[in-house]
């Protein structure tokens, strides 16, 4: 029996996948990340303004925001509630789509056993599974820029045979499509800037060696172009118009800045170390990975990602492996080209395509061992054999990885305010006639929110002070200053504090 049709027949499905990556996605949502990063505070902080009223194509606040996911934040906070699981909802919504979109694109591109296994990847594995979790803008990215590599590729396979009258539909509708989520993939994150350079550069590849897949298709792409710029249009005349909005392209943009100088060592070493990111040393920041760890950390799974690379060179001149092989390639720009690399959040764009790398070689060595076997049944317990090593291997290292070592990790509580939370959590627990004071790192802007998102009830009675220069005593009897653990207390005034009748208790457990 053939590995497609035992896939058929199989138990596994998509909605079993996705609903696989949905337990992933929600469960122990309030728990890990194990608190609320202040990017995430300042993404609610963009919603409730759009909620109440103040609309943008570009939101300045906190070093600048595309406007796509903090609208669908603010929908998600009028439905569901304005606490901070509903304002990681999206989040888990988008990659659900997302792992759902690229299964399509996979099937229709490379097969049914393919897209199921990209799939399952995409479900267990660490770094989508990351991005899903978080409230941070860049999981849309995969979602639009895969529904726009899908509808390009129903433009570019549409029947010559077509009647003319249909055929003319047809491009134009799939054009237009292709040509909306193009544009607003611009809208989710700045990494987006390099997908119409991916598009342009494959649709240069087909001019040169299969232009007979463009004959036909000229008028479909041209107004799939024109509806993406139309789309654009106001994201870019507002950056062009506002040059200091972008105030973290502004910071990361040092290697791009020295290439054009005459100097191109630091976009070299970030070449290097994006390249290095699948198998040898990932990204370096806690905020967005286990420091360190690879897309792919063990041996098997590293060899199944580069077999994939190998075959995907070997049929360059297949349309489908050279998509892979550029779209890879482009989605490594953005790191390339800024600091601090490699980024997982600026190389998000190639989750769309990295996971049917590996799983090319284990759909054509299940293939082959179903085709040349004289005992079915053998075979196929072997195949089962092998597939299931290979993703529980992958998904036993993201769940130990994910939800064991990187919640502990010490920069991962401190860059996620996990004291904070803890913080909030006993303000809920004294209620609004306690009196109290909160000693924080940032009372002037991004504390006051945090508690404010993070606690379940009132938090308007609550004061803030910085115990390193400044104390605020609790008005009334009974009132206590809460000090996280991470938050130092001056021990000058800290002894004052006792002189006056303080009593020292216990303190916030985080």
């Amino acid at each position: 029996m053939r590995v497609g049709e035992w896939v058929k027949r199989a138990n596994l499905s998509f909605a079993a996948i996705l609903l696989l990556a949905g337990a992933l996605r929600f469960w122990g949502l309030g728990e890990v990340p194990p608190g609320l990063a202040h990017d995430e505070v300042a993404n609610w902080l963009i919603a409730r303004q759009i909620l109440s009223g103040h609309h943008a194509v570009y939101f300045t606040a906190a070093y600048g925001h595309e406007p796509l996911y903090q609208y669908l934040q603010a929908a998600m906070v009028a439905l569901f509630g304005d606490h901070w699981l509903g304002l990681r909802y999206p989040s888990v919504a988008l990659g659900l789509l997302g792992i759902a979109v690229t299964g399509v694109l996979a099937r229709r591109l490379f097969g049914r056993t393919v897209a199921l296994l990209a799939s399952l990847y995409l479900a267990v594995g660490f770094w989508p599974l990351f991005y899903a979790r978080v409230a941070l803008r860049a999981i849309a990215l995969p979602l639009t820029a895969a529904l726009a590599a899908y509808a390009l590729f129903r433009l570019l396979d549409l029947p010559q045979k077509q009647h003319r009258d249909g055929l003319r539909q047809s491009v134009g509708l799939w054009g237009s499509v292709f040509g909306l989520f193009l544009g607003l993939s611009l809208y989710t994150y700045m990494a987006a800037r390099v997908l119409p350079l991916i598009f342009a550069a494959y649709l240069a590849y087909l001019a040169l060696f299969h232009r007979d897949r463009l004959r036909g298709r000229g008028r479909g792409l041209l107004w799939g172009l024109l509806v993406a710029a139309a789309i654009a249009a106001p994201l870019v005349v507002w950056l062009a118009t506002h040059p200091g909005a972008e105030a973290r392209v502004a910071e990361v943009r040092e290697p791009l800045d020295r290439l054009l100088a005459g100097d191109p060592s630091p976009v070299w070493e970030n070449l290097k170390a994006n390249l290095g990111m699948f198998t040898f040393q990932g990204d370096p920041w806690p905020r967005q990975n286990l420091p360190g760890r690879p897309v792919f950390p063990d041996l098997l799974n590293g060899l199944l990602f580069y077999a994939g690379v190998g075959i995907a060179l070997w049929r360059w001149r297949d349309p489908r492996h050279a998509l892979l092989l550029i779209w890879l390639a482009g989605s490594l720009v953005p790191s390339i080209l800024t600091s601090v690399a490699p980024s997982s959040i600026r190389d998000i764009l190639a989750i769309v395509v990295l996971f049917i790398f590996p799983s090319l070689p284990l759909s054509l060595i299940a293939d082959r061992l179903s085709l040349f076997s004289s005992r079915p049944r053998a075979t196929c317990l072997l195949v089962i054999g092998l597939l299931a090593t290979c993703l529980l291997t992958h998904s036993l290292s993201t769940a130990h990885d994910y939800f064991l070592l990187w919640p502990r990790h010490e920069v991962v509580r401190f860059d996620y305010q996990t004291a904070l939370t803890a913080t909030a959590r006993r303000v809920d627990e004294l209620g609004i006639d306690v009196p109290i004071v909160v000693a924080g790192l940032s009372v002037h802007s991004m504390d006051g929110p945090g508690i404010e998102l993070a606690a379940r009830g009132r938090t308007a009675h609550v004061r803030l002070c910085d115990t390193r220069e400044a104390l605020v005593v609790p008005a009334g009897i009974g009132g206590r200053l809460l000090v996280p653990e991470v938050v130092p207390f001056d021990p000058d005034l800290q002894g004052r504090l006792l002189a006056w009748g303080g009593q020292k208790a216990g303190g916030v457990d985080a």
